[in-house]
């Protein structure tokens, strides 16, 4: 009986072992605020600002990320996201997103897109 209740723990220790638990990816992401020059953090400031709000909801993180294009335009893009636990990715929420330019002097331009 005593061998019985040691083979059925070690099946179950065994059994048990096996099972993983998902980890629910880190989605935000945001410029690195040192590698930022001032122009492109009062335009970063801006954006979030105008369009930020969204990174307050609960459900979803924020992704935000700014570049400069060949015209040397600051885009900031400020996106809701969310993550996908079973894939492990991060998934952008639909209609969730705005593409905000400004120009070289940090001169607000325009919303260039929501989508």
């Amino acid at each position: 009986m005593r061998d019985l209740l040691a083979l059925a723990s070690f099946v179950v220790l065994a059994g048990l072992s096996g099972c993983s638990t998902k980890v629910a990816p880190n989605c935000s992401k945001q410029p690195e605020q040192n590698r930022l020059d001032a122009v492109e953090k009062a335009a970063l400031a801006d954006a979030m600002a105008r369009y930020g709000s969204r990174c307050e909801r609960k459900d979803y993180q924020c992704d935000i990320s700014l570049i400069r294009n060949s015209r040397k335009d600051i885009l900031v893009t400020i996106a809701s996201v969310y993550p996908e636990i079973d894939s492990g990715h991060c998934l952008q929420a639909p209609g969730d997103q705005d593409l905000v330019a400004y120009r070289p002097d940090g001169t607000f331009i325009r919303r260039v897109m929501s989508l």
